[in-house]
């Protein structure tokens, strides 16, 4: 399954993935900007890093004085946020049910790997709280977007590439109402989502 060829390919990496590293790091660098402006971490706040990899954001949004919860398909991931004292647990996004909502979801360069995103939006959204945020960090479609899915291909690893539109409609008539969208830079938009009931 294509999110079995994305958990084969990350956990090659194992320790190793470094999302700050080389050229990696400039484009990191951009999204993580567009990723707090959007996510706006308060201190108390219960938030939910789904598809979280080795926890990069669910550390800044711990510094920030909210309350993380990781999720990821891959045990080496999670046992990385472990190690460093951070909550979460091993699921599948396409099969989330954790019986709570959190004040605000972020879904950051994990969709692109799932067979079903509009499953994984509608389970991100039920885990939103009435009046919360859904923020999600997905690759687009454009030329950047494009030599994206290649390097994806040339190890083995399919990626959905989306429009604005695109996800709008996979949220329609589920009491969801787009915001902000940024393009961070040639591969990528992050877009809000508000939860209204």
């Amino acid at each position: 399954m294509k999110e079995h060829d994305a958990l084969r390919h990350f956990e090659a990496m194992g320790n190793d993935y470094d999302p700050e590293g080389g050229l990696r790091g400039l484009f990191i660098a951009k999204e993580r900007e567009a990723v707090i402006s959007l996510l706006d971490p308060q201190p108390g706040e219960k938030i939910l890093d789904a598809g979280c990899g080795n926890g990069y954001y669910t550390r800044l949004i711990a510094r920030a004085g909210a309350r993380p919860y990781g999720v990821d398909i891959s045990p080496a991931m999670i046992m990385t946020l472990k190690r460093e004292g951070l909550p979460g647990h091993v699921a599948d996004i396409m099969m989330l049910n954790l019986r709570r909502t959190f004040d605000k979801v972020l879904c950051s360069g994990a969709l692109e790997f799932v067979a079903d995103p509009g499953m994984v939006l509608h389970n991100l959204l039920a885990h939103t709280s009435p009046g919360g945020k859904l923020i999600l960090l997905a690759p687009r479609c454009s030329l950047g977007g494009i030599a994206y899915r290649v390097y994806h291909w040339a190890h083995g690893v399919h990626v959905t590439l989306f429009t604005r539109r695109e996800l709008e409609k996979m949220l329609q008539g589920t009491g969801s109402e787009p915001g902000r969208c940024i393009h961070p830079h040639a591969i990528a938009m992050v877009i809000e989502f508000t939860r209204r009931f």
